[in-house]
């Protein structure tokens, strides 16, 4: 009957370190699937951002061709105005020109007058 007893007691032994084991394996497993799904979720977040990355670089090409573009024209339209105001300041100088000589004719055709008149 004790042997029985013993019997009894190791195969109860073995059972609860089978169950413990059991246990145990289970945790790991899980641990295991709770890493698996932390890995999943860091990369989805390494793909989203190489995606936003890769946006935000075609971005930023786009606004340095669009920098580039307003930097040409504003030095086209400095140069317009340039030759514009160069235009401008020549054409000034022919009108001053032209109202000295008809000042200068006037002052002469009415010298001539005041003569005439005298004689």
């Amino acid at each position: 009957e004790k042997s029985l007893e013993v019997a009894k007691a190791e195969a109860e032994e073995r059972e609860k370190q089978h169950a413990e084991a059991l246990k145990s394996s289970q945790e790991e497993k899980e641990n295991l699937e709770h890493v698996s799904a932390t890995v999943q979720e860091a990369e989805e977040k390494e793909r989203r951002l190489a995606s936003t990355i890769e946006s935000m670089q075609a971005d930023k090409e786009k606004l340095e061709k669009l920098l580039e573009t307003a930097k040409q024209e504003a030095q086209e339209k400095e140069e317009s105005l340039a030759g514009t105001a160069d235009a401008l300041k020549a054409e000034k100088e022919t009108l001053q020109q032209e109202l000295r000589t008809a000042q200068k004719d006037a002052k002469e055709a009415e010298e001539k007058e005041k003569k005439i008149n005298k004689r």
